[in-house]
């Protein structure tokens, strides 16, 4: 069985939040727009003067503006992982990494936190979109616990901000709105206990879906709403369907449940799919925004002091043409 012993979170420096936006992108102006998500604010690496004055509408330029990088998000929600976890660096025998904003394909960015690290040990990076985290977590725990190390690192950093473009006359585009940068580090182990243990991890493909996300390398950046609401929150729904079904009203409602990324247009509506109470299920896109593979990981660090050992947590995720 493999073991969560200690995670960590890690945002952008700069808070983008709803009135700031809405100074730089014209679009964003109209107070009814608010009202169609919940989301009420985002974290950017990005200075809040950059944006202002270039509105990032050549992202190259981005990375060299950026206060902090996907490898600087990931390495201080790795030291908080490990601070919680009462584990030494030296101890980690792997690191699983992932970015789904690379500045540079190579080093991984599993190795990149090695060498901040300062330890040689393997790492290499395991990549699901929004499924990231538990897409390790899923492999490794598949693992015969005498070949997995005594101590592992799961991460996922992600940097959208820096792949966006504010005050563009798309007026399709939701992405500015949508997306915030972040990290989560999770330390685990087959051989160790820890507050909480991976019971079961799955991923389901639920068919084909509409774009949600579009980040091009040097491109601007889009993302949709009505898509975020249609593919993520009727995936979203039909698992939480299932274990409804699977466990009965009673069991589920003594689980903490997390659904992400829920905005709070989602969130009522997954409460009103499971018959629970909205505060029920746990989220912090409405006040972080969505960071890929880090979003739901993170949701798990915010919250790790208030998990009593014991307690079930079901983490349900949903991605790019899946959910986990």
């Amino acid at each position: 069985m493999l073991n969560i012993l200690g995670i960590g979170s890690a945002y952008g420096a700069t808070l983008l939040d709803n009135s700031t936006l809405s100074a730089i992108d014209k679009r964003f102006q109209d107070k009814s727009y608010f009202n169609r998500t919940g989301i009420e604010s985002r974290y950017t690496t990005l200075p809040l003067d950059y944006i202002k004055q270039t509105g990032n509408r050549d992202p190259r330029g981005a990375p060299t503006a950026a206060l902090q990088t996907p490898t600087d998000l990931a390495f201080q929600a790795t030291i908080s992982a490990l601070e919680r976890a009462e584990v030494q660096p030296e101890k980690i025998g792997l690191i699983v990494g992932e970015t789904c904003t690379p500045i540079q394909s190579t080093p991984s960015e599993g190795q990149r936190i090695g060498k901040r690290l300062n330890i040689k040990v393997p790492a290499y990076d395991l990549a699901a979109a929004e499924m990231t985290l538990w897409a390790q977590l899923s492999a490794l725990s598949k693992w015969k616990a005498n070949r997995l190390e005594s101590y592992a690192l799961c991460l996922s950093a992600n940097t959208p901000t820096q792949n966006i473009c504010y005050g563009s006359e798309d007026s399709d585009n939701d992405a500015p709105f949508l997306f915030g940068d972040a990290a989560c580090t999770l330390v685990v182990s087959a051989q160790h206990p820890g507050k909480l243990s991976v019971l079961e991890s799955g991923f389901v493909s639920l068919g084909p879906n509409g774009i949600v996300a579009d980040l091009p390398t040097y491109g601007c950046g889009k993302g949709s709403i009505e898509n975020w609401h249609t593919v993520i929150g009727d995936k979203l729904e039909k698992v939480l369907v299932q274990l409804v079904s699977a466990n009965g009203q009673e069991k589920l409602d003594r689980l903490r449940i997390i659904a992400t990324p829920s905005d709070g247009i989602v969130l009522e509506r997954l409460a009103r799919a499971a018959n629970l109470p909205v505060r029920a299920v746990l989220q912090n896109v409405t006040q972080r925004g969505d960071s890929f593979g880090s979003s739901a990981g993170s949701v798990l660090a915010d919250n790790w002091e208030k998990f009593g050992r014991g307690e079930e947590i079901v983490v349900v995720q949903s991605g790019y043409g899946g959910v986990g």
